[in-house]
């Protein structure tokens, strides 16, 4: 018997929505939406480490002042 987690098994989750079974039945995803699904943690790191070289660079920056 396998038992399904919704936070775990976002594939099947995503299959449901695409097919309109899910909650949200009659959404369907553009194909950019897809293609930025499936780059979700490499854009949220992107977005953390830029602001910490920005940072850096000012700090850097300041000091040469």
């Amino acid at each position: 018997m396998k038992i399904k987690f919704p936070v775990t098994d976002m594939k099947d989750f995503d299959k449901e929505l695409l097919l309109n079974k899910g909650p949200l039945s009659g959404i369907q995803k553009t194909k950019l939406e897809l293609a930025l699904d499936n780059c979700n943690h490499t854009m949220e790191l992107v977005r953390t480490i830029v602001p910490i070289l920005v940072l850096i660079i000012q700090i850097i920056i300041l000091f040469k002042i």
